[in-house]
């Protein structure tokens, strides 16, 4: 059980009504917020969240025999989130016989936050927390998987070290037999809850046919048909290369395959070809016709690390307070004794942006954490964890 989670008052009195060992300890679900909990407030005296953001989905349970405690996986997804957010709390929430569902376990993130960015282009991103909690005497545990979950590690290791048949017997080390079908049936039909020698011997059939037939996508013999497609020989010009190479895609016709295939075979330049074109200097003006020499490009390379090099040297001197860092450029604080500090650690801070008084400030930390902030004006935003 990690520092920051608590065991509500709540979760204490459920914990001790089940220490007979009659009844269920039912986790129901768990919920994620941006709250706080104010100075003076004892988490474990929380009811609910401080500032509810939003649900989240138990993907995994169990009871940890190393730890002595329980586990729920959590997971949050950022599918519809359209404004990002930074989740400071989680709670883990049971059912009550006497009370209904109850706040069980508090998860303070407020010194380890997380940011919740907004769904991007249609591609989802899942943040996963495994919370130990106390679970006492409680015999049995169980828990409401959320059937949109995504299936955890752990829990998919788990059930592939079963290796169970349909009884429950072990077949890790069972010798497979083979049910072949008739001889007239070339492509036999592979029902689920079929015996295991019978869906083999299937299997094993449809590999030797497809050997045998060499069959089309529709089911025809292919060994000897004779493909027909666009070669580009005659008066329609070819695609350029990037349009060609984006046509051959799987399960495509194969006449559309072959001629993109051609297109961007033609498209292509030889070795001796693109020697004439390599430029290493620095005096070519003509873009998109030449490839740069890789000799040239590593003194190119060697000239923008001088560069920075001379760049850092004229590094400005660091103030002791950061909010005085308003001059475009890097700075470095060797020790922690310096104001507005994003965390009690020495590190790099580069200031960018369009002016004294409309920038960025990037702090990395000698640990490898990254905070930035902002100021538009005469005041900084909040420091975030990037």
């Amino acid at each position: 059980m990690t520092e920051r989670t608590v065991i509500t008052t709540r979760g204490l009195q459920l914990l001790a009504r089940l220490a007979s060992g009659a009844e269920q300890l039912e986790f129901t679900g768990v919920k994620v917020g941006t709250g706080v909990v104010p100075d003076g407030t004892d988490p474990a005296q929380l009811m609910h969240l401080v500032s509810y953001k939003m649900d989240g989905m138990i993907a995994d349970y169990g009871y940890d025999q190393e730890t002595d405690d329980a586990f729920v996986v959590m997971q949050i997804t950022n599918a519809g989130i359209t404004s990002g957010f930074v989740m400071t709390e989680v709670g883990l929430f049971a059912m009550d016989p006497d009370r209904g569902e109850i706040l069980y376990a508090y998860v303070d993130l407020s010194e380890d936050p997380n940011y919740i960015m907004p769904e991007e282009n249609g591609r989802a991103k899942t943040v996963q927390i495994k919370m130990h909690v106390v679970v006492g005497e409680a015999a049995d545990i169980t828990a409401t998987i959320n059937p949109l979950s995504q299936v955890t590690m752990e829990a998919f290791q788990r059930e592939l070290g079963k290796k169970t048949d349909s009884e429950g017997g072990d077949i890790s080390d069972a010798v497979a037999g083979f049910e072949t079908p008739g001889a007239e049936i070339k492509y036999p039909e592979l029902e689920p809850g079929g015996s295991v020698k019978g869906i083999l011997g299937g299997i094993r059939r449809w590999l030797e046919t497809l050997k045998k037939e060499k069959v089309t996508a529709d089911g025809g013999e292919a060994g000897e048909t004779t493909a027909t497609f666009e070669d580009y020989t005659g008066a329609n010009p070819a695609p350029s290369v990037e349009t060609a190479l984006a046509g051959i895609r799987s399960k495509g016709k194969t006449g559309n395959i072959l001629s993109n295939i051609k297109a961007a075979l033609m498209g292509l330049v030889t070795l001796g070809e693109m020697r004439k074109y390599l430029v290493n200097n620095g005096l070519c003006t003509e873009p998109g016709k030449f490839f740069l020499d890789a000799a040239y490009g590593k003194t190119l390379m060697d000239e923008i690390t001088r560069l920075n090099g001379e760049a850092m040297k004229g590094a400005a001197k660091s103030p002791s307070d950061l909010n005085q860092a308003t001059a475009l450029g890097g700075y470095y604080f060797s020790n922690t004794g310096f104001s507005n500090l994003p965390v009690s650690r020495a590190g790099f801070l580069l200031v960018f942006g369009q002016s004294s008084s409309r920038f960025a400030q990037l702090y990395v930390t000698d640990a490898g954490t990254i905070y930035v902030r902002g100021r538009f004006g005469s005041g900084f935003t909040e420091w975030v964890s990037v």
